[in-house]
């Protein structure tokens, strides 16, 4: 587990960033989804809303790894790599995030996923590749 840096937690935080959730099968079938409600917990964790997941609700069960890119309008990019760490469907994080979702998107999340950070790269043009922790 590691900490992401203060600007990947900004690019996480910004809800006006493109973020892209990528899961793969058991099988090594890739799957990736555009999920806008993905947004760190602190520098160790992250989160996203469970809307409409089908495909990658099952492969995080079953292979327990995932990937968010994130691009902001300004072109900032960063890849965090993520062990699947839970799914709840209720109690208090997971109501107030629900509660918060609502607000701006007017959907109800069927639950929330909950990831911890294994490793963080920069997908911007000026840096590509670079592994930042």
């Amino acid at each position: 587990m590691v900490e992401m840096p203060k600007e990947v937690v900004e690019a996480l935080a910004d809800f006006h960033a493109l973020k892209v959730v990528a899961t793969i099968d058991p099988g090594g079938v890739p799957n990736a989804v555009i999920v806008a409600t993905v947004v760190p917990i602190d520098r160790k964790t992250i989160c996203f809303a469970d809307l409409r997941l089908g495909k990658t609700k099952e492969n995080l069960t079953r292979t327990r790894k995932f990937t968010v890119a994130v691009i902001r309008q300004n072109m900032e990019s960063y890849q965090i790599r993520c062990t699947f760490s839970g799914y709840e469907e209720r109690g208090g994080f997971v109501d107030t995030f629900a509660e918060e979702i609502y607000k701006k998107i007017k959907m109800q999340p069927r639950g929330v996923v909950t990831g911890t950070v294994e490793e963080v790269y920069s997908a911007s043009l000026t840096n590509p590749g670079a592994r930042l922790v």
